[in-house]
């Protein structure tokens, strides 16, 4: 059981609203939360972002240690151009799953919409000294070291158009 403090999500589910709960029970349809999950992301894939985020902080009431979710939502926000916030929750699934390469695929994407290439740079640093190694985050460094280099005197000319 994960204390609390430590799930991206403080509420409970009392704190839904019945017509949430009935949506929610809707499109959750069982107790599968790996299905669940799977909603929520083709939702948010949609654009249907408020009701992925619904979905999705019903889940993490339920499992407070749901990584995927925690990642989706951070995904989500930064989607949502709150780059903000999707930094505060990816980092923070970062710091929970240092070893699980999706945070940081998200994160890098997020420092580059953001146009953000030196936090990117820093967590390269962070994917180099826990060790962890994909294909998808090879490319997303060298994409964030070419933003970087097109960076003109600290402020960065946008590759993300």
């Amino acid at each position: 059981v994960i204390p609390k403090q430590n799930s991206l999500v403080a509420m409970t589910s009392s704190e839904f609203s019945k017509t949430d709960l009935i949506w929610i029970e809707s499109a959750f349809n069982g107790k599968d939360f790996d299905n669940a999950y799977k909603t929520a992301k083709n939702l948010a894939f949609d654009k249907d972002w408020d009701r992925s985020l619904l979905l999705s902080t019903y889940i993490m009431t339920k499992i407070p240690g749901h990584a995927d979710t925690e990642i989706l939502i951070g995904r989500i926000h930064a989607w949502k151009a709150d780059y903000e916030t999707a930094e505060k929750l990816l980092l923070k699934a970062i710091d929970k799953y240092p070893v699980y390469d999706d945070a940081y695929a998200a994160m890098f994407d997020v420092y580059f919409w953001a146009d953000t290439p030196g936090k990117a740079i820093e967590l390269a640093e962070l994917v180099n000294k826990n060790g962890v190694r994909s294909q998808e985050l090879i490319q997303k460094i060298e994409r964030a070291k070419i933003q970087f280099k097109k960076s003109k005197n600290g402020q960065v000319v946008s590759l993300a158009k």
